[in-house]
């Protein structure tokens, strides 16, 4: 404590010296200068305050627009359909394969039937385009409806912590096309439509 002190006391003469060197014009210069920085920085401060609830509001807007978007898709009778079982292993499909490959077009509209079954929670998730609800319980059961987007390769997957490392993904391959080639008419792992 006794150094602390010691050690405060040449900073306030080193403080009072520098000060004394201003002039008077210069003090109150530097005063009106740290006046501006402060309304500077309240306004600052109320911006960033408004941006964070603009923030807020179009994150609320976006999630009402998902979910409108869905309750739409879900009243189309969709191009693709899929039926997936989820277990910590991976998400069995028709015949019990594991994480089958889904081929669909660009733009069609895609249903994944998802079933938990086990007593552990579990989701499907494909970056930007399809997000389940948790399935809590084994015999839980959703459907997530989707357009499928650009040509290309995409993961699709269980978000629960551990799951995806544990085996729980699989390739949703969206090849080139409309949506109006197949419609109607779901793909099968070789990428040819079946009735």
């Amino acid at each position: 404590m006794h150094s602390k002190k010691m050690l405060a006391i040449p900073i306030l003469l080193l403080v009072a010296l520098l000060l004394g060197a201003c002039t008077a014009t210069e003090a109150a210069v530097s005063v009106t200068d740290v006046e501006q920085l402060r309304q500077q920085i309240t306004t600052l401060q109320s911006e960033l305050l408004g941006l964070r609830q603009e923030s807020q509001e179009l994150k609320q807007q976006a999630t009402y627009q998902q979910r409108v978007l869905t309750v739409l898709l879900m009243r189309v009778e969709p191009d693709v359909s899929t039926a997936l079982t989820a277990h910590i292993r991976g998400f069995e499909g028709d015949e019990g394969m594991k994480n089958p490959r889904i081929t669909v077009r660009e733009g069609e509209l895609v249903r994944v039937n998802l079933a938990n079954g086990e007593p552990m929670m579990h989701d499907f998730v494909i970056d930007g385009m399809a997000h389940s609800s948790h399935l809590e319980k084994a015999g839980d059961a959703t459907m997530v409806v989707f357009l499928a987007g650009e040509a290309g390769e995409y993961t699709y997957y269980c978000s629960v912590p551990g799951h995806r490392q544990a085996g729980m993904e699989g390739v949703l391959v969206v090849e080139p096309g409309h949506a109006e080639e197949g419609m109607g008419m779901p793909m099968t792992e070789s990428g040819a439509h079946s009735h």
